[in-house]
């Protein structure tokens, strides 16, 4: 009674206040590292991503996540102590809590990304399939709006979509219902940007058209990427063309296999002054990366020729 502050119910009350404002900061930390994994695109998970975390290095590879804490406990006391003792029920590093942080993070990006479409009123859309690892089919959506605090136009991703149906009608459906479901009103869809394939382009039952006729304003682009695509291969009849892109892959994937070729390719760019140090992969589906590849095997042509003079008839390098 002399001394209120001995009072059990205020003793009680402090040591929650602090235990709860350790609880905040280690969970800050945790987020600022997941943050950073995905922001340098670091992978998370670990071979014994779970049990009970220690502060001392152990063997075990349990990831970047814990290695990552475990570095800056290291430097922070008021980690460590917090990380040490912690209850095991309430460590929020396990996968599922991981999951969950990044799900939050993802639904708070999305967020921004709609309050700024909503500032610039009309929008557009970017919708391809793609099928996942598992094998299932999915819908990635990518908003087009022009940015006026930034001035100029962005796209942004907004989520992938599993498909159970690949009608025009079932596609259409899906993509209007998730624009209403992120608040966006389609009165201002002023753009439609999909590939060439009849579910999505047809004039009659293609996802388009469907859209179209809801909404008169938003007109239908053919992806430029795939009428590069189709161009490309309709051009490619001519056998040069065709063969000129076969020769590069072949020869490519001829360096690419072997670090002793690469390695003496490397040789002859430095020799010559060349920034490049390899050639990079031909990719059969991405005309960006493919562009580049052509490019830098246009420009060393003649050390390539010089590196496959070098290896002789039998493929093996004089070098070595």
């Amino acid at each position: 009674m002399e001394d209120p502050s001995k009072n059990i119910l205020n003793v009680v009350d402090k040591q929650a206040s602090e235990a709860l404002v350790e609880q905040k900061y280690k969970l800050k930390v945790i987020i600022e590292t997941i943050l950073l994994c995905g922001r340098e695109e670091i992978s998370i998970r670990g071979s014994k991503d779970f049990g009970t975390f220690s502060v001392e290095a152990g063997n075990t590879n349990e990831g970047n996540l814990r290695a990552l804490l475990r570095y800056r406990a290291n430097g922070d006391d008021k980690l460590k102590q917090s990380l040490i003792n912690t209850p095991k029920n309430a460590t929020y590093i396990s996968p599922q809590i991981q999951n969950e942080i990044i799900e939050v993070i993802g639904t708070y990006i999305q967020i921004c990304i709609i309050k700024e479409v909503k500032q610039a009123v009309y929008f557009a859309i970017l919708v391809d399939e793609t099928t996942d690892i598992c094998g299932k089919e999915q819908l990635s959506l990518t908003i087009r709006f022009y940015n006026k605090e930034a001035e100029m136009v962005k796209e942004s991703f907004i989520c992938y979509i599993e498909l159970g149906d690949l009608k025009g009608s079932s596609i259409s459906a899906i993509i209007l219902n998730k624009i209403a479901e992120l608040g966006l009103d389609a009165e201002f869809l002023r753009g439609q940007g999909y590939d060439g394939a009849s579910n999505m382009s047809g004039s009659n039952n293609g996802v388009q058209s469907i859209i179209k006729a809801k909404y008169p304003a938003a007109i239908y682009i053919h992806c430029s990427s795939h009428v590069l695509n189709l161009s490309l291969n309709t051009t490619s009849k001519i056998p040069e063309i065709r063969n000129i892109f076969s020769i590069i892959s072949e020869i490519c994937s001829y360096f690419r296999r072997s670090p002793k070729r690469s390695a003496a390719l490397c040789r002859i760019f430095e020799k010559r002054n060349k920034s490049s140090k390899r050639l990079p992969s031909y990719c059969e589906t991405r005309w960006v990366e493919r562009h580049d590849c052509v490019q830098i095997f246009r420009e060393s042509v003649e050390e390539i020729v010089e590196a496959l003079e070098e290896f002789g008839e039998d493929g093996k390098t004089k070098f070595y």
